[in-house]
């Protein structure tokens, strides 16, 4: 509740910060969709796109996607304020393109910022103490950007993914071919998941009382969580690969990753290291209604006289499914 009182008063001076402009208007813009990613009090997805769409412009008009924006080299000046705010531009401009494709995926609405307009690299992970500095405990014993940056390397390749396979079919468009680049991404998207034992997470169950400890961005589980959602995107049915109900792996991969992601939302909500905000009752209502196509798929080939189509490894059980 006192959450919901702050954000009333702080809309009270929104314009006020909108009139300063530049920096400022853009991490007042970010802070806002961050509250209203995690608000499970009300409907905020109207807003957000709005908002994201704001923070997109300003990005463009400050130039944050152009990598000749950021003119200080690592070696050059790592202590000097200026060489701080230059790192926190970056880390703004990353932060806005994650929630465009956080918002763009839930709302099923066209990316607003295209990879191919940027060449911005990514935030160095040896420079989280300069920009860290002053933002938490300094005694912390996790790399804030490494976290940062891989969570962004999954937006982009699930931004991939949905060019790629979601995309209005073409003509010309060869099913060879796009199997060949589903494949690719998969691979990809493996070697995501492999690198993320490099960063320092913790067991699903930890009930660390420090509140470092207690962000989902921390839990072992979470990670789980959203490869398994980008295994829904790969290979549910999709405008480039509609018909997918004679491949048994495709099916076998669709049904595993949908059952994992439903027991691992319910598990972080059980330990609160989420809530059920829009943004996450879409991830699990999406991976809700691939589980119930992979079993009636299933169950529908199963009952034929001479089954043709794919099925499962093994008969779900009715209370595994209920």
């Amino acid at each position: 509740s006192s959450a919901e009182s702050h954000h009333s008063r702080a809309m009270t001076r929104i314009g006020q910060v909108f009139q300063v402009g530049g920096l400022k208007s853009l991490q007042a813009i970010l802070l806002l969709c961050q509250y209203r990613t995690g608000s499970s009090i009300q409907d905020t997805s109207a807003s957000m796109w709005h908002l994201v769409g704001i923070a997109v412009r300003i990005s463009y008009e400050l130039g944050l996607h152009h990598e000749s924006a950021y003119s200080i080299k690592n070696g050059d000046s790592d202590t000097s304020s200026a060489f701080r705010e230059q790192e926190i531009r970056r880390r703004c401009f990353w932060s806005v393109l994650a929630m465009d494709r956080v918002v763009s995926f839930t709302l099923g609405r066209p990316l607003a910022i295209n990879t191919d307009d940027i060449n911005i690299e990514l935030p160095s992970t040896e420079l989280d103490h300069i920009v860290s500095s002053g933002l938490c405990d300094r005694n912390h014993s996790f790399n804030r950007t490494a976290i940062f940056v891989h969570i962004v390397r999954y937006r982009l390749l699930c931004g991939k993914i949905m060019r790629s396979l979601h995309g209005l079919k073409q003509p010309q468009h060869n099913e060879r071919d796009i199997y060949l680049l589903r494949d690719s991404l998969a691979s990809q998207l493996d070697d995501w998941f492999r690198e993320t034992s490099t960063l320092e997470l913790l067991d699903a169950g930890s009930n660390s009382p420090l509140p470092q400890h207690r962000f989902s961005f921390r839990s072992q589980e979470w990670y789980e969580i959203i490869y398994n959602n980008a295994i829904l995107m790969l290979f549910r049915p999709s405008p480039m690969l509609s018909d997918i109900s004679k491949e048994p792996a495709t099916l076998q991969k669709i049904f595993s990753s949908s059952k994992q992601a439903v027991l691992g939302y319910a598990s972080l909500h059980r330990l609160r290291k989420i809530n059920y905000s829009w943004i996450t009752l879409h991830s699990v209502f999406m991976a809700g209604l691939a589980y119930i196509y992979a079993v009636s798929c299933h169950f529908r080939e199963r009952r034929r006289q001479s089954p043709t189509g794919a099925m499962l490894a093994t008969n779900p059980t009715t209370i595994e499914i209920v």
